[in-house]
Protein backbone atom coordinates (compact mmCIF):
# COMPACT_ATOMS: atom_id res chain seq x y z
CA UNK A 1 0.00 0.00 0.00
CA UNK A 2 1.32 3.13 -1.03
CA UNK A 3 1.12 5.27 1.93
CA UNK A 4 1.94 9.01 -0.16
CA UNK A 5 -0.55 8.16 -2.60
CA UNK A 6 -3.20 7.29 0.04
CA UNK A 7 -2.52 10.75 1.41
CA UNK A 8 -2.51 12.31 -1.92
CA UNK A 9 -6.08 11.15 -2.07
CA UNK A 10 -7.39 12.27 1.29
CA UNK A 11 -5.72 15.70 0.29
CA UNK A 12 -7.35 15.97 -2.88
CA UNK A 13 -10.45 14.83 -1.58
CA UNK A 14 -10.45 17.58 1.40
CA UNK A 15 -10.03 20.03 -1.49
CA UNK A 16 -13.46 19.46 -2.99
CA UNK A 17 -16.25 21.70 -2.59
CA UNK A 18 -18.31 18.38 -1.29
CA UNK A 19 -15.42 16.62 0.34
CA UNK A 20 -16.14 13.79 -2.02
CA UNK A 21 -13.68 11.88 -4.91
CA UNK A 22 -15.15 10.05 -7.97
CA UNK A 23 -13.16 7.73 -9.92
CA UNK A 24 -13.81 5.75 -13.29
CA UNK A 25 -13.30 1.57 -12.18
CA UNK A 26 -12.57 0.67 -15.27
CA UNK A 27 -9.46 2.73 -15.99
CA UNK A 28 -8.16 3.82 -12.44
CA UNK A 29 -7.85 0.16 -10.56
CA UNK A 30 -5.21 1.85 -8.40
CA UNK A 31 -7.35 4.32 -6.48
CA UNK A 32 -9.87 2.15 -6.42
CA UNK A 33 -8.20 -0.05 -4.48
CA UNK A 34 -6.60 2.66 -2.27
CA UNK A 35 -10.59 4.03 -1.79
CA UNK A 36 -11.41 0.83 -0.70
CA UNK A 37 -8.46 0.58 1.74
CA UNK A 38 -9.03 3.64 2.93
CA UNK A 39 -12.83 2.70 3.17
CA UNK A 40 -12.14 -0.40 5.42
CA UNK A 41 -9.98 2.18 7.57
CA UNK A 42 -12.72 3.96 8.34
CA UNK A 43 -11.53 7.14 6.99
CA UNK A 44 -13.50 6.61 3.81
CA UNK A 45 -17.24 6.35 2.97
CA UNK A 46 -18.25 3.94 -0.32
CA UNK A 47 -21.72 6.32 -1.25
CA UNK A 48 -21.67 4.11 -4.89
CA UNK A 49 -19.49 2.66 -7.30
CA UNK A 50 -17.99 5.68 -8.69
CA UNK A 51 -17.67 8.11 -5.67
CA UNK A 52 -16.24 7.92 -1.90
CA UNK A 53 -16.84 10.55 0.56
CA UNK A 54 -14.94 11.37 3.49
CA UNK A 55 -15.90 10.82 6.78
CA UNK A 56 -15.30 12.57 10.21
CA UNK A 57 -12.23 10.46 10.94
CA UNK A 58 -10.72 11.38 7.90
CA UNK A 59 -11.03 14.92 8.01
CA UNK A 60 -9.28 14.59 10.95
CA UNK A 61 -6.72 12.56 10.11
CA UNK A 62 -6.38 14.60 7.13
CA UNK A 63 -5.76 18.03 8.85
CA UNK A 64 -3.02 16.21 10.84
CA UNK A 65 -1.11 15.02 8.09
CA UNK A 66 -1.72 18.20 6.04
CA UNK A 67 2.14 19.89 6.82
CA UNK A 68 4.64 17.57 4.28
CA UNK A 69 7.30 17.69 7.44
CA UNK A 70 5.15 16.30 10.31
CA UNK A 71 3.88 13.68 7.58
CA UNK A 72 7.66 13.18 6.70
CA UNK A 73 8.16 12.88 10.50
CA UNK A 74 5.33 10.37 11.12
CA UNK A 75 6.24 8.26 8.71
CA UNK A 76 10.07 8.34 10.37
CA UNK A 77 8.46 7.34 13.67
CA UNK A 78 6.55 4.41 12.45
CA UNK A 79 9.34 3.03 10.61
CA UNK A 80 9.81 0.66 7.63
CA UNK A 81 6.74 -2.13 8.78
CA UNK A 82 4.87 0.89 9.63
CA UNK A 83 0.58 -0.24 8.36
CA UNK A 84 -2.24 2.80 8.10
CA UNK A 85 -3.04 1.58 11.22
CA UNK A 86 0.30 2.15 13.05
CA UNK A 87 -0.19 5.80 11.29
CA UNK A 88 -3.72 6.85 12.86
CA UNK A 89 -2.19 5.73 16.44
CA UNK A 90 0.45 8.09 16.04
CA UNK A 91 -1.87 10.87 14.76
CA UNK A 92 -3.70 10.14 17.99
CA UNK A 93 -0.85 10.39 19.84
CA UNK A 94 -0.11 13.87 19.02
CA UNK A 95 -3.49 14.73 19.25
CA UNK A 96 -3.86 13.29 22.85
CA UNK A 97 -1.00 14.55 24.09
CA UNK A 98 -1.50 17.96 26.21
CA UNK A 99 1.69 19.06 25.25
CA UNK A 100 0.66 19.77 22.08
CA UNK A 101 -2.28 21.49 22.57
CA UNK A 102 -3.84 22.58 26.18
CA UNK A 103 -0.72 23.01 28.28
CA UNK A 104 2.07 24.02 26.12
CA UNK A 105 -0.30 26.87 25.55
CA UNK A 106 -1.04 27.44 28.75
CA UNK A 107 2.28 28.50 28.78
CA UNK A 108 4.27 25.32 28.77
CA UNK A 109 2.66 24.29 32.00
CA UNK A 110 3.78 20.41 32.05
CA UNK A 111 6.20 18.36 33.10
CA UNK A 112 6.67 16.50 29.84
CA UNK A 113 10.16 16.42 28.06
CA UNK A 114 10.86 19.47 25.82
CA UNK A 115 14.10 19.83 23.56
CA UNK A 116 14.79 23.71 24.18
CA UNK A 117 17.38 25.40 21.17
CA UNK A 118 18.81 28.97 22.11
CA UNK A 119 19.80 31.03 18.99
CA UNK A 120 21.31 34.20 19.10
CA UNK A 121 19.11 37.27 19.64
CA UNK A 122 18.88 38.04 15.88
CA UNK A 123 18.33 35.19 14.36
CA UNK A 124 15.12 34.55 12.89
CA UNK A 125 13.27 31.47 13.51
CA UNK A 126 10.08 32.09 11.49
CA UNK A 127 12.01 33.08 8.15
CA UNK A 128 13.69 30.10 8.07
CA UNK A 129 13.38 26.24 8.31
CA UNK A 130 16.56 25.07 8.96
CA UNK A 131 19.62 25.87 11.30
CA UNK A 132 23.42 24.78 12.58
CA UNK A 133 25.16 24.61 15.34
CA UNK A 134 28.62 24.29 17.13
CA UNK A 135 28.41 20.71 18.69
CA UNK A 136 30.28 21.69 21.58
CA UNK A 137 26.98 23.69 22.88
CA UNK A 138 24.84 20.32 22.46
CA UNK A 139 23.94 18.80 25.25
CA UNK A 140 26.37 21.67 27.38
CA UNK A 141 27.08 22.02 31.03
CA UNK A 142 25.58 23.31 33.46
CA UNK A 143 23.04 23.71 31.22
CA UNK A 144 22.49 20.62 30.72
CA UNK A 145 22.61 17.84 33.87
CA UNK A 146 25.45 15.47 34.27
CA UNK A 147 22.20 12.62 34.58
CA UNK A 148 20.43 13.82 31.07
CA UNK A 149 23.74 13.64 29.43
CA UNK A 150 25.09 10.24 30.81
CA UNK A 151 21.80 8.73 30.00
CA UNK A 152 21.52 10.23 26.45
CA UNK A 153 24.96 10.18 24.91
CA UNK A 154 23.63 10.57 21.16
CA UNK A 155 26.99 10.03 19.25
CA UNK A 156 25.09 8.15 16.70
CA UNK A 157 22.45 9.35 13.95
CA UNK A 158 20.12 6.61 15.37
CA UNK A 159 20.16 7.93 18.90
CA UNK A 160 20.65 12.09 17.16
CA UNK A 161 16.91 10.60 15.19
CA UNK A 162 15.16 9.76 18.85
CA UNK A 163 15.08 13.33 18.93
CA UNK A 164 12.65 14.06 16.55
CA UNK A 165 10.19 12.23 19.01
CA UNK A 166 10.03 15.14 21.59
CA UNK A 167 8.71 18.52 21.33
CA UNK A 168 10.69 21.59 21.08
CA UNK A 169 10.82 24.82 22.54
CA UNK A 170 12.81 27.11 20.02
CA UNK A 171 14.08 30.94 21.97
CA UNK A 172 16.21 33.34 21.14
CA UNK A 173 18.62 34.86 24.08
CA UNK A 174 16.83 37.19 26.47
CA UNK A 175 14.39 37.47 29.12
CA UNK A 176 11.86 40.19 27.79
CA UNK A 177 9.28 40.01 24.77
CA UNK A 178 11.62 38.23 22.50
CA UNK A 179 9.11 35.39 21.32
CA UNK A 180 9.60 31.54 21.84
CA UNK A 181 7.71 29.42 19.63
CA UNK A 182 6.82 25.60 19.96
CA UNK A 183 7.10 23.04 17.43
CA UNK A 184 9.38 19.89 16.52
CA UNK A 185 12.65 18.47 14.85
CA UNK A 186 12.29 16.96 11.36
CA UNK A 187 15.95 16.42 10.20
CA UNK A 188 19.22 16.49 12.19
CA UNK A 189 22.57 15.06 11.83
CA UNK A 190 26.18 15.97 12.61
CA UNK A 191 28.75 17.03 9.98
CA UNK A 192 31.88 17.62 11.44
CA UNK A 193 31.84 20.25 14.49
CA UNK A 194 28.53 21.62 13.26
CA UNK A 195 24.77 19.62 14.20
CA UNK A 196 22.89 20.80 11.48
CA UNK A 197 19.14 20.42 12.04
CA UNK A 198 15.42 21.35 9.93
CA UNK A 199 12.43 22.24 12.27
CA UNK A 200 8.76 23.43 12.19
CA UNK A 201 6.23 24.93 14.19
CA UNK A 202 3.08 23.74 15.27
CA UNK A 203 0.82 26.30 13.57
CA UNK A 204 -2.14 26.02 16.45
CA UNK A 205 0.27 26.70 19.30
CA UNK A 206 0.90 30.78 19.41
CA UNK A 207 4.13 32.27 20.38
CA UNK A 208 4.50 33.02 23.59
CA UNK A 209 7.36 35.91 25.30
CA UNK A 210 10.70 34.54 27.01
CA UNK A 211 9.33 35.99 29.96
CA UNK A 212 6.27 34.44 30.46
CA UNK A 213 8.16 31.10 29.59
CA UNK A 214 10.71 31.91 32.96
CA UNK A 215 7.86 32.46 34.55
CA UNK A 216 7.01 28.51 34.18
CA UNK A 217 10.89 27.77 34.48
CA UNK A 218 10.36 25.00 37.25
CA UNK A 219 7.76 23.19 35.39
CA UNK A 220 9.96 22.48 32.05
CA UNK A 221 12.03 19.15 31.91
CA UNK A 222 14.85 19.35 28.80
CA UNK A 223 15.65 16.48 26.91
CA UNK A 224 18.16 18.02 24.77
CA UNK A 225 19.39 21.74 25.04
CA UNK A 226 21.18 23.08 22.13
CA UNK A 227 22.45 27.05 22.85
CA UNK A 228 24.48 29.36 21.02
CA UNK A 229 25.81 32.75 21.88
CA UNK A 230 25.79 34.48 18.32
CA UNK A 231 24.29 34.17 15.07
CA UNK A 232 23.77 30.89 12.95
CA UNK A 233 22.67 30.10 9.50
CA UNK A 234 22.24 27.47 6.42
Amino acid sequence: MDFDYIRDLLLECKETSDNRIYYVPEFEDRTGQHLLFLSDEGLMSKVNSICFRLTSKGDAFTEAIRDESTWQNIKAEAGDSASLETLQNIVSLRQKKPLFKREVEDFFGNKEMYNLIVLGAFWNWKENSKAKIQYSRFLETPYTSNELIDKFPYDTQAELDKLKRYPCLFMNEGIEDELAHVGEITKINRSGKLLKFEYTFFPDIKPAPNRLIFEKWHLLTFMMILSSAGNTGH
